[in-house]
């Protein structure tokens, strides 16, 4: 029985790296096609995009966890040094991903929690101020505030002495957001 598999030699590897370095995968994942092309035009055997990916991961494994002695088996001391070069540049450009990923997660959690903050804010102002006035308010609402925050807040003016929220029917509610325009809950005036 022959086995199929290609082996991958300290050529393979620093072409590997090369083709990582050159389209940072990392940032487009469809550039893992032209690393796994590259491979292949300079190396002369048929990798898949898979075997690429896991196998720039098993490099990166043993790099980080400093495994010299295994990334040194076969090549050159020239050859070492090239492929661990590279493989710190792929290191750099890995984490560099990975934090501006967190650094996009992040923002993106921040600015939820404010749009919800300032819904709940909303509220409670229209709240405070209609019991104690007992005026009629209009009181814009975030668009892509959570139902569950609106519904919580809704209860708990409906189970209140005072006004409860009335909603806008539903096909104008649909106009709006289709329009991307903010919705309005209209507060009725009632004595508290």
């Amino acid at each position: 029985m022959q086995d199929n598999r290609n082996r991958w030699s300290c050529f393979d590897d620093i072409c590997l790296l090369k083709g990582v370095v050159a389209e940072n995968p990392f940032n487009d994942a469809e550039k893992w096609k032209l690393v796994q092309q590259s491979v292949e035009l300079a190396t002369q055997k048929s990798y898949s995009v898979r075997a690429c990916r896991d196998h720039l991961n098993h490099l990166l494994k043993k790099f980080i966890t400093e495994d010299r002695a295994n990334l040194r088996k076969s090549g050159t001391e020239e050859e070492y040094s090239t492929k661990e070069q590279l493989l710190q540049h792929v290191k750099d450009l890995k984490l560099e991903f990975a934090e501006e990923r967190k650094r996009q997660e992040k923002k993106k959690t921040s600015e939820k929690g404010s749009r919800e903050a300032a819904v709940v804010a909303r509220y409670q102002a229209a709240y405070s101020i209609q019991c104690s006035e007992n005026v009629d308010l209009v009181v814009d609402e975030e668009l892509d505030a959570s139902s569950v925050l609106e519904t919580t807040l809704t209860e708990e003016l409906q189970s209140s002495d005072c006004a409860s929220p009335v909603r806008v029917p539903p096909s104008t509610a649909d106009e709006n957001l289709k329009n991307n325009q903010p919705k309005q809950v209209i507060i009725d005036k009632k004595i508290c």
